[in-house]
């Protein structure tokens, strides 16, 4: 073997073989688990998230929310969010009928421990029936820890209820986020697998074809 014919080689092991690696640094950390937030909320008879209150949530345009904090039970990748840690969530939200943040990339809301967030790809919202006193939005988008290799999809389901008193009507809520994508590990640990295989595969095909026309 020539010492061309050897580096040719040795190059082709050596990139077949980053290859290999690459899937232990490279993976993706699949998101699990469902994550739940509580708040107070204000409804908005104008698009802006100001000016007049609606008196309930068949009049109001948009929503504007209050202090947000996580509720007891996240579990999975969500696990280490604290309960009553706060989470920023986008404001004004429009509704009747509901729209996406603007501009669409914005996320719907970010932990602010943990570094999560949700961003809506979809939002529907359910017939209201009278008194008006309950609304419920449901979305799904796409969950982020702040690594794009990690994103999973993901659904979003939110309850908004009124409650009244001596002191006036208070407007409260509460949602419940949940991942719903499977891992993706495996297949690209295997699809850089096979490709570096396949690289000194050929690599070696080439050198033994190169040989026989020496012969």
């Amino acid at each position: 073997m020539t010492i061309t014919n050897r580096h040719t080689l040795s190059a082709i092991g050596a990139g077949a073989l980053a290859l290999a690696m690459a899937p232990q640094t490279t993976s993706a950390i699949p998101i699990t688990g469902s994550i739940s937030f509580n708040g107070n909320v204000t409804p908005f008879v104008s698009a802006t998230g100001t000016g007049a209150v609606a008196a309930n949530y068949s009049q109001a345009a948009s929503l504007v929310f209050g202090q947000t904090f996580v509720s007891a039970g996240a579990d999975g990748s969500f696990a280490s969010v604290p309960e009553n840690s706060q989470v920023s969530m986008y404001s004004p939200l429009l509704i009747n009928p509901p729209q996406l943040p603007s501009p669409s990339s914005t996320p719907l809301w970010i932990t602010a421990i943990g570094g999560f967030s949700f961003t809506l790809t979809t939002l529907s919202e359910d017939v209201l029936v009278s008194p008006y006193n309950t609304l419920t939005l449901r979305g799904t988008g796409v969950i982020s820890d702040g690594n794009p290799l990690d994103s999973d999809t993901g659904t979003w389901v939110a309850t908004f209820t009124t409650a009244q008193s001596a002191g006036g009507v208070t407007f409260s809520w509460n949602s419940s986020s949940e991942s719903t994508a499977t891992s993706n590990v495996q297949e690209v640990s295997s699809s850089l697998m096979l490709l570096g295989a396949g690289l000194i595969s050929l690599g070696g095909f080439g050198f033994l074809r190169k040989n026989d026309r020496m012969a």
